[in-house]
């Protein structure tokens, strides 16, 4: 019974931990721009300059948002990123109070910024920063706006923070006009990175297609470039989590296995001790097959029980991995029936021997076992 128990709770907890990761995979991406995102890195080369980002987004006649974006290294603790005004829109991040950066403060390099809601309430100790200055690297910045506070889901039984570090991120962050970052805060500032966004999730490819095009029409070779849809992001992550249930399924079949050993060894030691109550069944006008399937049906009762067991201490060890790791809960009923069919199934097999074994004693012989 201990066997199945251990079997069917690896079974039920580590795919109901898979089912939670997939959700917060799914999750992440609807609340990050959703499917239809493309990204442009650099990895090798000089990289994009301002006037590359103005020719691609002037030249370009595809159908998306563009939002180019400078990572400026000059506040420790807050995460100071140089956008353009329709960062909003790509980020799926909108704003609360005040104003979002203007393209008149891109042309003009304007020392304004907007902050995220922890940033504002550490710099000004929750005081309210909209309308008051702050310094980065000797310059002053006018605060224009405050973003929208994001939510930190927390698990509902442990309090713990569910994708802590994504929302910590952006509440965190401390936004000026790219230009600005570009220019005024070059020696401190990472390569420029660029970030699209389609109408639709059919228009994905052709986009990719046309930036390509463009990047090489700027003198830019491809390959200098790291240019990935979230689909893609999506199906490497989901292939991770396809070779991780293939291990599972190695370990789980390697479980139920032992348990089905496990079951038929105790229910052949049941048979052995029983030997003369079977010959007096039969003895009494028990068939073989009534001795039969009633052996086998204690060998499924048995298994169910431990499936059962399994089953729960399954849903625990899920419960307590995903608190843990800060995944949401991902509990799901089809797990559960596939743990009792298994249990089901593993009593049948493990139990047919045993089972076979009574049916065929014969009622003599047993009567006079000692």
């Amino acid at each position: 019974m201990l066997g199945a128990a251990w079997g069917v709770m690896i079974l039920v907890g580590d795919f109901t931990v898979i089912v939670g990761l997939e959700k917060e995979n799914t999750r992440y991406i609807e609340e990050e721009g959703g499917m239809n995102y493309i990204s442009l890195e650099t990895t090798s080369g000089k990289g994009l300059s301002l006037d590359d980002v103005s020719s691609i987004a002037s030249n370009s006649t595809a159908d998306f948002i563009i939002s180019p974006e400078i990572s400026v290294k000059c506040l420790d603790g807050f995460h100071v990123l140089g956008v353009a005004p329709n960062f909003t829109q790509i980020a799926s991040f909108p704003l609360e109070r005040g104003r979002f950066i203007t393209p008149m403060d891109l042309r003009r390099r304007s020392r304004v910024c907007v902050l995220g809601t922890s940033a504002e309430e550490r710099l000004f100790q929750g005081l309210g920063g909209l309308g008051r200055e702050i310094q980065l690297e000797g310059a002053r910045y006018q605060v224009v706006g405050i973003m929208e506070h994001k939510e930190e889901k927390r698990d509902m039984i442990t309090g713990r923070r569910l994708g802590r570090w994504k929302f910590m991120r952006k509440n965190a962050m401390l936004l000026i006009p790219f230009t600005t970052a570009g220019v005024r805060h070059k020696g401190s500032a990472s390569q420029v990175r660029m970030d699209f966004r389609t109408t639709t999730l059919s228009q994905v490819a052709d986009a990719i297609d046309e930036i390509l095009i463009l990047l090489q029409d700027l003198g830019h070779a491809p390959e200098e470039f790291d240019i990935r849809s979230r689909s893609e992001e999506l199906e490497w992550i989901y292939s991770m989590v396809r070779r991780w249930k293939f291990g599972l399924y190695a370990m789980i079949i390697l479980s139920l296995l032992m348990a089905g050993v496990g079951v038929a060894n105790l229910m052949l030691v049941q048979v052995n001790e029983r030997i003369r109550e079977i010959g007096l069944r039969k003895a009494i006008g028990a068939s073989n097959g009534d001795v039969f399937s009633h052996f086998l049906l204690e060998s499924t009762t048995l298994s169910l029980l431990g499936g059962g067991m399994g089953i729960v201490l399954g849903i625990a060890l899920a419960k307590v991995v995903s608190s843990l790791v800060g995944l949401p809960y991902g509990f799901s009923p089809g797990v559960t029936t596939i743990g009792f069919v298994v249990s089901v199934i593993l009593g049948i097999f493990a139990g047919l021997a045993p089972a076979w074994k009574a049916a065929h004693l014969s009622p003599v012989e047993a009567l006079r076992y000692e």
